[in-house]
């Protein structure tokens, strides 16, 4: 028996009162019929019964929904639709599958409910979900866009903002998909200039964190548009331009590299100095003078403030890009570190 993911697990700690009612968000599609009079907003929802010194503490874990992989389910409304989802019930180390009492458009309602990890799960061959776009500019010296294609799901969302954020990444915001799409549908993303986009074709799925297309284009001057095309359908289901300003703006409004934004930290506490020099040398970052110059300092500070006053100092970003490359590969404890600041 197979399952799908949509969306997050919610953990909620109750430390007094009881809960009435609780919403549980999805991002499934079940259609444009589906009775959406009473569809609440995209946020989870809760109603208690309680005392004058009520306190409710809870805790969201951007975990995980659940889709059954069984019945088909498509974009048309479906009566018997609240027969096949239910809500998985994860407590200690057991897990039961209950019935809801409502299905909306983005929810699903379960009353009086006792707390633990919980998340919706819906009897289906496939399901349509809600997806969104998002598209990041990598930190390089020639224009690469990293495009990300994946389930509406806030954990996600937060996945690749960690991710893009700890390169340097500025993102480009654009409109999401409108219509629905269907998981492990395959997407093709294509320029209207020329361009080398990687991977040539992605699958719709929900995974932590979420693949994407790479697109490098390496005389960007221009506008140009972006489109996002389904294999199955054989059409194209989003479509934006990219304005040379948006993706020239995001270089200049970003903050400095990387290695210039914790160049006292990397003099104080980089240790491997002369791997990393060697490195440095082989890649043509810097001469072999330079190297000389650097290498002849009595201790890595000293070795390092040369380096940052010399060989790195008129050197562009590709050299930059080489260095913490180089960083990463041999110094991955400090790196890390330094980008979670």
């Amino acid at each position: 028996m197979g399952y799908r993911q949509a969306g997050p697990l919610l953990d909620i700690k109750i430390i007094e009162g009881k809960l009435k009612e609780v919403h549980l968000p999805h991002f499934a599609c079940f259609g444009a019929r589906m009775d959406i009079s009473n569809t609440e907003q995209d946020i989870v929802l809760f109603t208690w019964e309680f005392s004058i010194h009520i306190k409710i503490n809870v805790l969201i874990k951007l975990i995980m929904f659940w889709f059954l992989s069984i019945l088909g389910v498509g974009d048309r409304y479906d009566p018997a639709i609240k027969q096949k989802v239910r809500v998985l019930h994860v407590e200690g180390r057991g897990v039961s599958i209950e019935q809801v009492d409502k299905v909306t458009r983005f929810h699903v309602k379960i009353l009086h409910p006792s707390f633990s990890l919980r998340g919706v799960i819906l009897q289906a061959l496939g399901c349509s979900v809600h997806c969104d776009l998002q598209i990041y500019r990598a930190r390089t010296a020639h224009l690469t866009l990293h495009a990300y294609l994946m389930p509406c799901d806030p954990a996600l969302t937060q996945a690749v903002e960690k991710q893009e954020k700890c390169h340097g990444s500025t993102r480009i915001l654009t409109p999401r998909p409108e219509k629905s799409q269907w998981l492990t549908s395959d997407f093709y993303l294509t320029t209207s200039c020329p361009s080398d986009v990687n991977p040539r074709r992605l699958e719709l799925a929900h995974v932590d964190p979420p693949n994407f297309f790479e697109v490098f284009i390496r005389d960007a001057d221009l506008d140009f548009s972006l489109n996002l095309s389904c294999k199955s359908r054989k059409q194209t289901i989003w479509n934006h331009e990219i304005r040379a300003a948006e993706y020239r703006g995001s270089i200049l409004t970003s903050d400095q590299h990387f290695v210039d934004l914790h160049q006292t930290a990397l003099i104080d506490r980089v240790s491997q100095v002369g791997p990393i020099l060697d490195r440095l040398l082989k890649s043509g970052v810097i001469t072999a003078d330079g190297y000389s110059d650097v290498i002849a300092e009595r201790n890595n500070q000293k070795k390092m403030r040369a380096l940052f006053d010399g060989p790195l100092k008129g050197c562009g970003p590709e050299c930059k890009d080489r260095f913490l490359e180089i960083l990463t590969e041999l110094e991955p404890y400090l790196i890390n570190h330094l980008k979670l600041e």
